[in-house]
């Protein structure tokens, strides 16, 4: 793929995080996501080391989904959390609903998150 891109390729609208993955192995240099928002926005928190994914208690989602399970369902944090957000403890703030202050913590955090385990991937 570099042979006919070049050196340096940024691939845009990655949501997955096991494309992500597959792209830093075949030596893609960067990707752009909008999940750590998208997660913020659909009441998510991520977590890294290893990756995990809650819903938050309390969050409407659509009758009969079943995006998580009742034991992925989080009220208040457990997890100390070293991003700018958390900042090396536990920050209910990031489980708070129903205001943009809140829904932008939790961007933030989830963004720390994802960056992290990228960052940690080892080149093949």
């Amino acid at each position: 793929m570099q042979s006919i891109v070049g050196a340096s390729v940024h691939v845009f609208g990655v949501s997955a995080i096991e494309t992500m993955k597959r792209l830093k192995e075949l030596g893609v240099t960067s990707v752009d996501s909008a999940r750590p928002i998208k997660a913020a926005i659909y009441n998510e928190v991520l977590y890294s080391e290893p990756y995990r994914r809650f819903g938050i208690e309390g969050s409407h989602f659509q009758p009969g989904d079943s995006k998580f399970s009742i034991h992925r369902l989080i009220s208040e944090p457990s997890i100390v959390c070293p991003c700018p957000v958390c900042k090396n403890g536990l920050n209910n703030d990031i489980l708070k609903l129903g205001t943009r202050k809140h829904l932008l913590l939790r961007a933030v955090h989830n963004y720390y998150h994802i960056k992290k385990m990228i960052a940690e991937w080892p080149y093949e």
